[in-house]
């Protein structure tokens, strides 16, 4: 999801500076680092320009390999965009998005290494006080044992 969003903020800003479609889909993938997403985003930019720019054939190439929803909004959102024209508000919102989603991702993520170092310190902290308070439980209960013997 990191990448995909990676690649949407890539478009989204090439798209505004008016730079050409095709132009924008070959570089979209350069700073992707999940290997299957960035080949498909290669191979749907290659289709996209050895089909005559067909942005249905392209879009068909890359939701057969990665089967997301995530990945259906950015095909959908694409065809709106050369289909239509000049309308960013469509990657600027997929682009909010996923951004709410990966930050969600990483509360989730926090929220559980949490409750992991919480249970660390736990066993740490009942750990120490046995260590700490064995011995003193050890001669209370001889000194208590000296006493009615």
């Amino acid at each position: 999801m990191e990448d995909l969003l990676n690649i949407i903020d890539t478009i989204y800003l090439q798209m505004a500076s008016n730079i050409a479609i095709d132009k924008i889909l070959k570089n979209a993938a350069k700073n992707c680092k999940n290997k299957l997403l960035k080949k498909s985003f290669i191979n749907m930019s290659n289709v996209y320009e050895y089909t005559g720019y067909n942005i249905h054939m392209a879009i068909k190439e890359i939701n057969e390999k990665i089967n997301l929803p995530e990945i259906e909004m950015f095909c959908n959102g694409l065809v709106e965009q050369i289909t239509l024209g000049e309308n960013l508000m469509i990657f600027e919102n997929l682009s909010n998005i996923l951004t709410e989603k990966y930050l969600e991702k990483i509360k989730q993520n926090t929220k559980n290494k949490v409750l992991l170092i919480t249970g660390g310190i736990a066993i740490t902290l009942i750990n120490i006080s046995l260590i700490v308070f064995y011995p003193i439980l050890n001669s209370f209960k001889s000194g208590f044992n000296n006493i009615f013997y």
